[in-house]
């Protein structure tokens, strides 16, 4: 693929390749999922190897999306660092909304203090591993 193609090209040649459907005929909540996949593998993992997981199992474990993820797609820990992601898959005619952005300025305040029986379990997880004093957090929209 041409390296002047956007991110959405490779992302809708990454699925079509690694899962033999279009982007199109999938749930809501599985675009996104595969978005954070394709990011973390595709970007982050070039950019930052040692912020993001090198087994492909552990990415997996890694996304959260879905009832209960606080606004978190994506968490994971490595040493004193903590990964936040959250993807917004977006039809090539819609933009991200400004609120949407505005919500996740505010999810180290909801993963501080959670309500522990509406946050799903994979995310607990990773917070209870998480030192609040000491490690640093790197939010990625």
């Amino acid at each position: 693929m041409d390296e002047r193609a956007s991110f959405r090209d490779k992302l809708l040649d990454y699925v079509k390749r690694e899962y033999k459907v279009p982007m199109s005929s999938l749930p809501t909540l599985q675009q996104s999922k595969l978005m954070s996949r394709f990011y973390v593998i595709e970007v982050l993992r070039r950019t930052d190897s040692q912020l993001v997981p090198e087994d492909e199992e552990d990415i997996d474990l890694a996304i959260v999306d879905g009832s209960g993820d606080c606004g978190v797609d994506f968490i994971w820990k490595e040493g004193e660092r903590v990964l936040i992601l959250q993807s917004k898959y977006h039809s090539k005619k819609s933009d991200p909304k400004p609120d949407e952005f505005d919500g996740f300025r505010d999810v180290l305040n909801r993963l501080y203090a959670p309500d522990r029986a509406k946050v799903n379990r994979q995310l607990l997880e990773a917070l209870d591993s998480s030192d609040w004093l000491t490690d640093r957090s790197n939010c990625i929209f």
